[in-house]
């Protein structure tokens, strides 16, 4: 297998691994603008398949980059980031976890 294959079916494997650990969240619920699309949660992070949605709608462009990962059509955002961690601590499912 090339190189090129194996990399491209570790990104696979590991977009996978991402979705298994995602559950749909309401942005609205979380205390962001429901403009901001569908979104998802992580046990620490959110996620977006629509980035400059929820970067302009949910003010998330003023997230460094650090904080910031992409894994396929992902991305994933650190709840380290107090932007984040905001969000996901205002979504009221959060105490059943």
């Amino acid at each position: 297998m090339d190189t090129w294959n194996q990399i491209e079916n570790a990104l696979c494997e590991l977009e996978d691994r991402v979705e298994e650990a995602l559950t749909p969240v309401n942005a609205s619920e979380c205390g962001l603008d429901p403009r901001c699309g569908p979104l998802f949660r992580g046990q620490d992070f959110l996620a977006t398949r629509n980035r400059s949605s929820l970067d302009y709608y949910g003010g998330f462009e003023y997230v460094d980059s650090e904080y910031i990962r992409s894994v396929g059509h992902w991305t994933l955002y650190s709840s380290e980031h107090d932007r984040i961690a905001c969000a996901l601590e205002t979504h009221p499912n959060r105490a059943e976890e």
